[in-house]
């Protein structure tokens, strides 16, 4: 790119900065007001800025005043629907989208109706096509497992009519009540153990997938016997896991609650036992996105001396912290 005065060739930042200035005024040594003048000025006013930002106040608080003397605690009219939209999404914005102090998250919140609204055309053609939710089970044993997480036929086609007739907000007084989410540290409680990976693992900034294995050997501190596991509840220690494997304790994957076992049903963590952790960590790569991870395990055990009466066991098909 050619620069102005024979100057050589200016990069597109220096460009940028040289043509698209704000307009600015200061007031210079000499006492005068000047303005386009006050480079490294602490004290120089961005006119067009604040003239925008005035415009645009002016602009949403007339809206605002306008919806709200039109409000209905109906059906909503187009402009209602609007600003609470835009209210909802500001609101997700300055506030933590989830209550809980889980990092496995995704990437929007299903939450109400305005977060599902911009959604809706998504939503349908994913359900209808049964990509979600996930749950590839065949349609003749739908209704068998436990915790099944499948949509029948009916509630398939009310989304899709929903939003094949816009998705338009109903009576809000017709709504369920809304979730409570607790922002406890733990969901299960306080753990009677906690495992965490022995050192923080560095995620760099190229990593897009990865899966590294580590072993923990429990110490006779942590648990100087045999113990039934009743519940476990994983903690990912970054934005950056995907899911995790603890061999004998359990995993977690997006979407997964914390596993509580039902009363006679059990797992036995054994004294100085190895815990193998497969990792899997996934995120964009690029300068600056890399992170630490120290994920953990909660667990919480039956009471000393009680025996289930169903032990269940995992059983690796091999060893599978080799290295080739």
């Amino acid at each position: 790119m050619a620069a102005e005065g024979g100057q050589g060739a200016l990069t597109s930042g220096q460009y940028i900065a040289h043509h698209l200035q704000n307009l600015q005024v200061c007031k210079a040594e000499t006492g005068e007001w000047v303005w386009n003048q006050c480079a490294g000025n602490p004290m120089a006013l961005n006119v067009d800025s604040m003239f925008f930002s005035l415009l645009l106040g002016v602009v949403f608080i007339w809206s605002f005043g306008k919806a709200a003397r039109k409000a209905t605690s109906g059906v909503p009219g187009k402009l209602q629907a609007f600003v609470e939209i835009i209210v909802g999404f500001v609101d997700s914005i300055v506030k933590e989208s989830f209550q809980g102090k889980s990092k496995l998250v995704a990437p929007l919140a299903l939450m109400g109706f305005e977060g599902v609204r911009p959604w809706g055309k998504a939503i349908a053609k994913a359900v209808s096509s049964k990509y979600m939710p996930p749950w590839f089970a065949t349609e003749e044993f739908h209704g068998v497992f436990r915790n099944e997480r499948s949509l029948t036929e009916t509630e398939i086609e009310t989304i899709v009519k929903w939003v094949g007739q816009g998705a338009r907000r109903g009576n809000p007084s017709d709504a369920p009540i809304p979730l409570t989410f607790t922002n406890k540290e733990w969901w299960l409680g306080e753990p009677d153990l906690i495992v965490q990976l022995p050192e923080k693992i560095w995620v760099s900034d190229e990593v897009e997938d990865w899966q590294p294995m580590v072993t923990v050997t429990l110490t006779e501190d942590q648990l100087p016997e045999d113990r039934w596991i009743k519940a476990a509840e994983f903690r990912p220690g970054s934005e950056a896991v995907h899911h995790i494997i603890a061999r004998p304790i359990g995993g977690i994957a997006p979407g997964n609650a914390p596993r509580i076992y039902r009363d006679g049903y059990a797992a036995k963590l054994k004294a100085g036992s190895r815990i193998v952790w497969n990792m899997h960590y996934h995120k964009e790569p690029g300068a600056g996105t890399g992170m630490w991870d120290q994920s953990s395990v909660g667990i919480k055990f039956y009471p000393k001396g009680y025996v289930p009466e169903h032990v269940l066991t995992t059983i690796p098909l091999g060893p599978m912290d080799f290295k080739i």
